[in-house]
């Protein structure tokens, strides 16, 4: 866990370093963050090129784009860290991509976070019983 990397390398408390590792401004001006996260980067984007590297060994698919989602997809140079070990392009998923929310309330916070809803969304399209 990122978080808890950061916790363990900077020596701050749990909630601290949540807010660090999201603050750009707070990455941007500490090369021990920054190396903390990059740490982190560099671990799990070798666990996702180990996990391409198996389903490629099992099926003969290659793959051809990676697309992250989540709070820590916003992560300093986390799409970069997995574009560089995996070769494989890198892009944010857009739960909203082919849905139509222009009549939503909070447009700009839809448009602007959209990794946020994952979740919520697939949630929202199930049907009752699914499973």
């Amino acid at each position: 866990d990122c978080i808890e990397l950061v916790q363990r390398k900077l020596g701050l408390t749990y909630d601290d370093a949540k807010v660090m590792i999201m603050d750009s401004e707070a990455v941007e001006f500490n090369e021990d963050l920054q190396r903390s996260i990059s740490e982190f980067n560099t671990q799990i984007s070798y666990e996702i090129k180990h996990s391409i590297d198996l389903f490629y060994s099992n099926s003969r698919y290659n793959t051809s784009r990676i697309y992250v989602c989540g709070g820590l997809s916003k992560l300093f140079d986390l799409k970069a860290s997995i574009q560089r070990t995996t070769e494989i392009e890198v892009n944010d998923f857009n739960p909203f991509l082919n849905i139509d929310i222009s009549g939503i309330t909070d447009f700009e916070l839809l448009t602007s976070n959209p990794y946020l809803f994952n979740t919520a969304l697939g949630l929202a399209l199930r049907k009752v019983n699914d499973r």
